[in-house]
């Protein structure tokens, strides 16, 4: 009869009995099962939601570590990151290829141990705590531009910095963006977003800027000067210099120098309502030349002269706003230099709209 008798030697070596017929036993004894440890370390603790740490679980034992024997199954909590890596130099490292969601998270390293070969080793488990941070997303305000009296356009954003392959679906809760102050008329306002929510990423918001601008509620420089329609030119209220742009040269008026120039143009909103407004306007001068182009001699007007740089509402049915240029000595622009009419030339004559726009045209001086 042959049977097998299992026994432990105090908790060391196990000894395998085997039986005979007439009763005779072979002990065979094996050597004995080592115990070990295991240590789990991080390459980056806490780290950043989608860059992923690699961990590590180094396994050592009294009298001789293991070195290439037994492999090493990976945790996080009850879900498994890297299965039976095989122990190299008695090392075994997993790097996870789904992201650790942000939060705190219980990693484990199981060490096999082994059931054969000289010397055996115990199994063993080591385990640490790994923070992950949520990631940074830069949420951008996208710039909006409107025509006065237009309705309130979408506030849109642009997100930057996601993890991987990630997009906006991902997001929980997305942000919203508005003008959180009241903006009905021209100028340049703050577009502020806020209010997204997620579990593995945080917030940076980034202002845009909404402008209200008056665009097509610009009808022109009208008569009696010619080519108000023609295309404007950038100029500040700081702007004084020589020098003839040529694409006025369809701005043909010419005005008897010493003469007052009457400088019109006509605002409406969006709807086409017109805007009466105060301060709407002030005149720039600039001289460009000192030559006189042929063009339109325009009678000369008798109405008193404009004092100060801003134009008037002339007419509240039609939204036309004047200014009476006086030619005779010299202007005094919004900026404090003045342009003196000494001699005839080309003059441009910008008009520096309260939205931050200008329009521009250019007459001629002669005498």
């Amino acid at each position: 009869m042959k049977g097998n008798l299992g026994a432990e030697c105090n908790g060391s070596a196990p000894i395998s009995q085997t039986a005979t017929a007439d009763q005779t036993l072979t002990l065979v004894v094996t050597s004995g099962v080592k115990s070990t440890s295991t240590a789990v370390t991080s390459s980056s603790n806490p780290s950043t939601y989608g860059d992923n740490p690699t961990f590590t679980a180094t396994v050592t034992a009294t009298g001789g570590n293991p070195t290439n024997q037994g492999t090493v199954t990976f945790k996080d909590c009850t879900t498994t990151l890297c299965s039976d890596v095989a122990l190299s130099s008695g090392q075994a490292s997993c790097t996870p290829t789904s992201a650790l969601g942000a939060g705190n998270h219980s990693i484990t390293a199981g060490y096999s141990g082994t059931s054969s070969g000289t010397p055996q080793f115990a199994a063993s488990n080591g385990s640490l705590t790994q923070t992950v941070d949520k990631k940074e997303l830069t949420v951008t305000a996208q710039d909006k531009t409107i025509t006065y009296g237009d309705p309130e356009p979408s506030f849109t954003f642009t997100y930057s910095g996601f993890a991987g392959t990630e997009g906006a679906s991902v997001i929980d809760t997305a942000p919203t963006c508005s003008v959180p102050v009241t903006h009905t008329n021209v100028g340049s306002y703050d577009i502020t977003c806020s209010g997204g929510v997620d579990n593995n990423y945080s917030f940076k918001y980034v202002k845009g800027t909404l402008t209200i601008v008056y665009g097509s509620g610009f009808l022109g420089i009208q008569q009696p000067i010619n080519g108000g329609l023609g295309e404007s030119i950038a100029l500040t209220a700081n702007s004084v210099g020589t020098g003839h742009d040529p694409d006025f040269d369809d701005d043909n008026s010419r005005f008897k120098l010493g003469s007052t120039v009457p400088v019109k143009f006509t605002l409406t909103d969006a709807n086409g309502v017109p805007v009466t407004a105060a301060n709407i306007a002030n005149l720039v001068v600039k001289i460009a030349d000192n030559k006189a182009d042929p063009g339109v001699d325009e009678t000369i007007s008798t109405s008193a002269a404009t004092e100060g740089n801003a134009f008037r509402l002339s007419d509240a049915t039609t939204g036309q706003y004047i200014f009476n240029l006086s030619t005779k000595s010299g202007y005094k622009n919004p900026n404090g230099t003045i342009v003196n009419f000494t001699s005839q030339g080309t003059n441009t004559l910008t008009v520096l709209l309260n939205d931050g726009t200008s329009r521009s045209v250019n007459i001629q001086l002669v005498k």
